[in-house]
């Protein structure tokens, strides 16, 4: 039988008893006609302390003193009168607010007749759980200490009495096997001095039970894969995780995916929230870790002692490192060729297998834009960590005159012309100027230039070098 049920037909019993004894039939001649008279307390007087002082006068034997709380009886006293007044001290642990206070005649312990009924307000001071604090998270089990005036306490967890403690200091011990992991309600009643009635006054803090240990999630890797080679470029990778409470001794291992620990960085106690640690791509003795898949798993405890550890994240180890390199690409001029324009006094065209022949005034009576002719060229890059400097070179020759017969342009993103080299009219390279490769990438992968000539001239590009530095991982 659960102490809750024990409880409840204790308290019961004492209302059935007295329901009992009042039905109970008494010849006239053995009560005084007029009933009793409570005399002290004053009806409607409030006390602040147990027991309480009652007297009553009566002309019977005896007399039946019942507190009550609401419809329970918290203490009932037979007691004898002596010289016409009956006097007891009535336990008002257990009760609160409003009671009542009743006084019937009694002979030989039969009661009946008319009652005398006054109402008491009680007031005493609450009891008071100094243990566990609220909020606190708890294990599977939790000591719960309580202060109160007097009496008894009653301790009800989630609602269900679990127990009761008749002696101060009020403590008892209560179990969460069976309950599930969150927030849970703890409660203390202030009960009579027997631990039977319990309607007094409460005191309830909430507890978070927590045997799981400290729950990691959302694990993250800033740089994967990344280099470890001291060149400033992705050298380390920052891994991190959310955690839902405090922990201590925190930690993350790193392993060779389906290998041994090869290095355990130590956080120590971080607060609730993302947690951040740095790997440098090292092992413990401060070698430079091989190339794969390595794995890292966050690992705490918390305030219960219990560990929690995170799922297992992948985070990969690159054995390449940034090199500078220095590319020469010589392409044809009319194979690299990707548009062109003549005026109408002029032509562009093929000369020999890959020439490309600028033919300004080709024609007669010929003035203005009309005698402009041009070609844009592009190449294609690899894509590269860093980017250097570039510098592009025409090999050709002037048809019609040695003095500078055409002018070279880089492109710039915006499709605007930028860098300028003037080409003579010689047969031989022209080399432009030394210019950022990053500056004139199109599309992050493409360079391209102009090579123009009007005015009458005639120029014949017959290839072109494109030398760039560029900074690749390999």
């Amino acid at each position: 039988m659960s102490h809750q049920f024990t409880s409840s037909l204790r308290r019961w019993s004492v209302v059935l008893a007295v329901s009992l004894s009042a039905a109970l039939v008494v010849p006239a001649t053995a009560l005084a006609v007029g009933g009793p008279t409570i005399t002290s307390p004053a009806d409607g007087s409030a006390t602040a302390t147990s027991p309480l002082a009652v007297s009553a006068t009566s002309s019977a034997p005896q007399v039946r003193f019942t507190l009550t709380s609401g419809v329970v009886p918290v203490d009932t006293q037979l007691v004898s009168v002596v010289t016409g007044t009956a006097t007891a001290n009535l336990d008002v642990f257990g009760a609160t607010g409003n009671t009542t206070v009743t006084a019937i005649d009694c002979t030989g312990g039969t009661c009946s007749g008319i009652e005398d009924t006054i109402s008491v307000t009680v007031g005493l001071d609450a009891p008071v759980i100094t243990s566990p604090s609220n909020n606190k998270v708890v294990g599977s089990s939790v000591t719960v200490q309580a202060t109160a005036p007097g009496g008894g306490l009653e301790f009800i967890l989630d609602g269900n009495v679990v127990g009761t403690d008749v002696t101060a200091p009020f403590e008892k011990n209560v179990s969460l096997d069976g309950k599930s992991q969150g927030s849970h309600t703890i409660t203390v009643k202030q009960c009579n001095v027997a631990g039977d009635i319990c309607e007094g006054d409460t005191d309830t803090v909430t507890i978070i039970k927590d045997t799981q240990g400290p729950k990691w999630t959302d694990l993250g890797v800033s740089t994967s894969p990344f280099y470890p080679v001291n060149d400033g470029y992705k050298d380390s990778t920052t891994l991190s995780a959310k955690v839902g409470e405090k922990s201590s001794d925190t930690k993350v291992e790193i392993r060779k995916q389906g290998g041994p620990i090869v290095r355990t960085l130590k956080l120590g106690r971080v607060d609730q929230g993302r947690v951040k640690a740095t790997w440098n791509g090292r092992k413990s003795n401060g070698d430079v870790v091989p190339a794969g898949k390595y794995t890292f798993q966050f690992i705490g405890t918390d305030t219960n002692g219990v560990v929690g550890k995170s799922s297992d994240k992948v985070v990969q180890v690159s054995g390449k490192k940034l090199v500078k390199k220095t590319v020469t690409k010589t392409v044809s001029a009319w194979g690299s060729k990707i548009d062109k324009f003549a005026g109408s006094c002029s032509s562009v065209v093929k000369v020999g297998s890959g020439t490309v022949g600028l033919r300004s005034n080709s024609k007669d009576n010929c003035t203005g834009d009309a005698s402009l002719a041009y070609t844009q060229h592009a190449i294609k890059i690899g894509k590269a960590k860093k980017y250097g400097n570039l510098k592009i070179s025409v090999y050709g020759q002037g048809v019609t005159r040695d003095a500078p017969t055409a002018i070279m342009f880089n492109v710039l993103p915006s499709g605007n012309l930028g860098a300028t080299t003037r080409v003579g009219g010689s047969k031989g390279w022209t080399a432009g100027d030394s210019v950022s490769l990053e500056k004139y990438l199109i599309g992050g992968s493409y360079l391209s230039w102009v090579i123009l000539t009007g005015g009458g001239n005639s120029y014949d590009a017959i290839k072109f070098k494109v030398q760039y530095t560029v900074t690749v991982l390999q």
